[in-house]
């Protein structure tokens, strides 16, 4: 997309998969590695502090669950992140 930056986080042991995000060029942002996981058994995630010089930092990201996953490990990893 134009003027959007692409940030991703694809598997590294199988063939597709994989969490996304655009986020607008102009925007100053990091990595978030201590609330992106990877893990293929439970569940995927990407999130970014975007810098924010005149207020608070802004955290988005994204997360996916595959439907065969378990349901209470992703709830437990979902509950670390929010913690966080």
């Amino acid at each position: 997309m134009e003027n959007y930056k692409l940030i991703c986080s694809g598997r590294k042991i199988r063939k597709g998969g994989g969490v996304e995000l655009y986020i607008k060029a102009d925007r100053n942002y990091k990595v978030s590695k201590d609330l992106s996981i990877y893990n293929e058994d439970i569940m995927e995630s990407l999130f970014i502090e975007i810098i924010n010089e005149k207020n608070k930092n802004i955290i988005i990201g994204v997360i996916y669950r595959a439907p065969d996953s378990d349901l209470k490990r992703f709830l437990e990893r979902i509950t670390e992140i929010t913690e966080k």
